[in-house]
């Protein structure tokens, strides 16, 4: 009998070691594929920096969810240099949107795509804006792509840095995919009886869109020019006056002459950037009897016509200590048409100077520095035509002489 207890007893602890025993944890215990949940790590960072990522994510959702990889991957690319991501500077960093253009051809992101991973991000996430700036590459029928810009662009009720600065990259989104009657329509809504210009970066807005205009309405420029009594912020004034300077309206022209005999600085600012080539005589005569601002002023707009006479008197001003430093600006501030490609004349005219300063490196360099930079805003227009292709690359090979 001793000897049957004792089996029983055996028999019990070796039942009780089965069930106690520490086993290795299963796949379903430890909540998944680890590549998934390093995953979702990731995408929780889109979400917000401050949250912590999910425990488990089903296997399937990289697979179900493209767009949270593709916000992973221009949000990764936006945050290489935050610095880059400042919208409201005058000058885009070219490195960035470049990238950006890059990454959603690799892809073949689509709006739709797109539009499904800027929603991803958190609204303050500064990464959002580079998502933004990137629609303008959208793959595919650009309406809505330039529907949802238009959006961002205008969109109030919110002074938060991130908005701002989501407002400000679909301003230049829009100028990229070739929207300009979105970008006029902008302007005459924000500078509307009524509006806010001075409510956050709302002026910015406007004065990007602006320069991205080569020709305005007559009812814009109406608006803009001063009729209707409102103080226009600085800024934007001399970019409406500049529209005026484009213009080929014998009114606004006269009207920005009368602003300039009237001392007005944001109309020699406007001056500037004139590409009628009928003022040649008067913008050669301004030149030979001015200084100071109106000097600079003058420099400009001989740059900026690019014909054989005016930048042959630019070039002598380079020989000339009072007026050398305002050619070397005007040089360097050189700009394409926004909308236009440069004209052939004109685009010779500047490689032939180019070419003459060859012994003058600080002139050659300013002159480069312009070619460089137009050359890489063109590059990045999303439906490049191809004699706009041949003007970047003649453009670039220009910038890329050295001495």
């Amino acid at each position: 009998m001793r000897r049957y207890y004792l089996a029983f007893a055996l028999l019990a602890l070796v039942l009780a070691l089965l069930v106690w025993w520490p086993r290795a944890p299963s796949e379903s215990d430890r909540g998944g594929d680890p590549v998934v949940e390093a995953n979702a790590d990731e995408g929780a960072l889109i979400r917000s920096e401050r949250e912590e990522a999910p425990t488990t994510v089903g296997a399937e959702a990289s697979v179900d969810f493209p767009p949270l990889a593709l916000a992973q991957a221009l949000r990764a690319l936006a945050l290489r240099r935050p610095d880059a991501l400042d919208f409201a500077r005058a000058e885009l960093d070219l490195e960035l949107a470049q990238s950006l253009k890059q990454l959603v051809r690799e892809r073949h992101a689509t709006a739709a795509e797109l539009v499904s991973a800027l929603e991803a991000f958190e609204p303050e996430d500064p990464a959002r804006a580079a998502c933004v700036l990137a629609l303008a590459w959208a793959e595919g029928d650009s309406s809505a792509a330039i529907e949802r810009l238009a959006f961002e662009a205008a969109a109030h009720g919110t002074n938060s840095v991130g908005a701002e600065q989501c407002a400000l990259a679909a301003v230049r989104a829009l100028a990229f995919a070739g929207a300009r009657e979105s970008l006029a329509t902008l302007v005459a809504n924000e500078i509307a009886p009524g509006g806010e210009l001075d409510v956050g970066l709302r002026s910015v807005r406007v004065w990007l869109a602006l320069r991205e205009l080569s020709r305005v309405s007559d009812v814009l420029a109406e608006t803009l020019l001063g009729a209707n009594g409102r103080e226009l912020p600085r800024r934007v004034s001399e970019e409406a006056w500049a529209a005026a300077a484009r213009s080929e309206n014998a009114t606004w022209i006269d009207a920005l002459w009368r602003a300039i005999d009237a001392g007005d600085e944001a109309a020699l600012e406007g001056l500037a950037y004139v590409r009628e080539r009928s003022l040649e005589p008067a913008l050669l005569d301004l030149h030979a009897r001015s200084a100071g601002w109106t000097l600079l002023a003058a420099q400009k707009s001989l740059a900026s016509l690019a014909t054989d006479a005016s930048l042959g008197a630019l070039e002598a001003d380079l020989s000339l200590a009072v007026r050398r430093d305002g050619a070397l600006e005007a040089l360097r501030a050189w700009r394409a048409d926004p909308e236009r490609i440069p004209d052939a004349a004109s685009l010779e005219a500047l490689l032939d100077l180019h070419e003459r300063l060859a012994n003058d490196a600080d002139a050659r360099s300013a002159l480069g520095i312009a070619f460089a930079r137009e050359a890489g805003l063109l590059g990045l227009r999303a439906q490049a035509r191809a004699d706009d292709a041949a003007i970047a690359a003649l453009l670039k090979a220009a910038a890329s002489v050295r001495d």
